[in-house]
C-alpha cells in the first residue's frame, strides 16, 4: 500500500495547540503519523464545528448521554474514520463507554500501511 505521496501536518498536542520543536519550530508530522493524527481529529470534530463544513462531524451530545447506543456510536465512528483521504478501511473498531467517557481502538489500514488508533472523546 505504500504510496509516493506524502502527507504533513503540524503536530498538535492533546489540548490541540500546536507543537514546537526545540528551535522554536513547528513540529510536523508526515504520513502515517500525519495520518493518524488527523482521523483522531476528525473523530473528535463536533457536528457543525468546521466553518466551511458545517454539515461534517459528529452529533456527540445527541449520541452520548444516559442511554448511548454502543452500534450507533461505533457506526459513526466508523463513517468519520473512512472519510479521511488516505484510509482504505476500518480492519476492527472497538469503542468502550464508561461513565461520561468514550474511547476506541481501531485498526485502519491507509496509504501508508496500517495504524491503530488508542483514542478517547
Amino acid at each position: 500500500y505504500r504510496t509516493s505521496i506524502t502527507m504533513r501536518t503540524i503536530r498538535t498536542l492533546e489540548n490541540g495547540d500546536w507543537a514546537f520543536a526545540s528551535d522554536n519550530s513547528l513540529s510536523v508530522l508526515t504520513d502515517i503519523d500525519a495520518l493518524s493524527q488527523s482521523i483522531e481529529e476528525y473523530v473528535k470534530t463536533l457536528y457543525g464545528e468546521l466553518i466551511f463544513y458545517t454539515d461534517k462531524g459528529i452529533r456527540w451530545n445527541n449520541i452520548l448521554g444516559n442511554s448511548v447506543n454502543s452500534a450507533l456510536v461505533e457506526g459513526y465512528i466508523r463513517d468519520r474514520i473512512e472519510e479521511c483521504q488516505g484510509v482504505i478501511r476500518v480492519n476492527s473498531l472497538t469503542i468502550t463507554l464508561a461513565g461520561n467517557t468514550l474511547s476506541y481502538v481501531a485498526l485502519i489500514q491507509t496509504i501508508y500501511g496500517e495504524t491503530e488508533l488508542n483514542a478517547g472523546i
